[in-house]
């Protein structure tokens, strides 16, 4: 849950890949898992966690078919390149960095046919305008 006027995001993460905050400065902080994957445990419990958020952080919210996509050759496209890949994409219009993301994820797989879903979402935090 984003809370815009408190500046805070909580959340929760059942043993997925990790959501990310894309500080306007500052490396990028991993929002890890909270708990263990669903289907696991019908008791588990996640832990709900909160995060400051500043005016312009970007948050990007990824399925594991991001990083588990896999090329002709069968190399992972990975966290790595896809940090590269937001670092890059993170001063620009963030409808263009999705665009961006899905072509890249594209042509890093080339011919092969897509193992996986693939979903990225992409938010922002901006200071209320003064009506």
């Amino acid at each position: 849950q984003i809370r815009p006027n408190a500046r805070k995001l909580e959340f929760a993460s059942a043993g997925h890949e990790p959501c990310w905050i894309l500080p306007e400065v500052g490396d990028p902080v991993p929002l890890e898992s909270t708990g263990l994957i669903l289907g696991i445990d019908a008791g588990a419990q996640w832990e709900v966690r909160e995060h400051a958020l500043s005016d312009g952080d970007w948050l990007a919210l990824l399925t594991d078919g991001v990083t588990e996509t896999l090329n002709e050759t069968g190399e992972l496209f990975g966290r790595e390149r896809l940090m590269r890949l937001l670092l890059a994409c993170r001063r620009g219009p963030m409808n263009e960095a999705a665009e961006r993301i899905r072509s890249e994820l594209q042509a890093f797989r080339g011919k092969r046919k897509p193992t996986d879903d693939v979903t990225v979402l992409l938010a922002s935090l901006h200071a209320p305008t003064q009506a």
